[in-house]
């Protein structure tokens, strides 16, 4: 048996091969960049899981005291670790109160890591003097104050070891 190809045959034949070894070679190739897309996207979350652990142990990480919790997850999987973070640092806002006895006031712990905020609930208040400036309620963060009488108190916010000041000056009312 022969079989005889004319020109436009063949040239058929070829076309065909060639778009099926095209299209072929495009699945291959997207293939292989959604793999490298993928092992992208798993070193990007191991960089930052290694970020977190370094900035755990450069800032004296405790295995107890008050600390924040970073949770990093794996595109593939459970949740790759957890970084404890340490309180370095507590603003008291306002810094400093100017006002008459009997008047009551908030102020409000901000609380960082570094540069990095974080949430203040866990602040232990203190005043220097109850009786010039007497803490009222605490609300987590914050705390209302009374002013009792003349003279000068620092109220105190402590976080672990870091702590924030704000100066209250009471004078007598007129």
């Amino acid at each position: 048996m022969r079989f005889l190809f004319n020109g436009s045959m063949a040239r058929d034949v070829l076309h065909a091969w060639a778009d099926e070894a095209i299209t072929h070679h495009l699945k291959k190739k997207r293939a292989r960049r959604r793999r490298r897309i993928a092992a992208a996207v798993l070193s990007a979350a191991a960089l930052l899981a290694l970020i977190f652990f370094m900035a755990a142990t450069l800032t004296g990480c405790r295995p107890h005291g008050d600390t924040i919790n970073f949770f990093v997850n794996d595109i593939a999987g459970p949740t790759a670790g957890a970084a404890e973070v340490i309180a370095d640092r507590v603003d008291i806002i306002p810094p400093f109160v100017d006002t008459v006895n009997g008047q009551r006031f908030v102020l409000t712990a901000k609380v960082y890591a570094g540069n990095a905020p974080l949430e203040a609930s866990s602040v232990t208040w203190a005043s220097s003097a109850p009786a010039v400036a007497n803490i009222e309620e605490v609300l987590g963060g914050s705390v209302r104050i009374k002013a009792e009488g003349p003279g000068t108190a620092d109220i105190l916010a402590r976080v672990g070891r870091a702590e924030g000041r704000c100066q209250v000056r009471v004078k007598e009312a007129n």
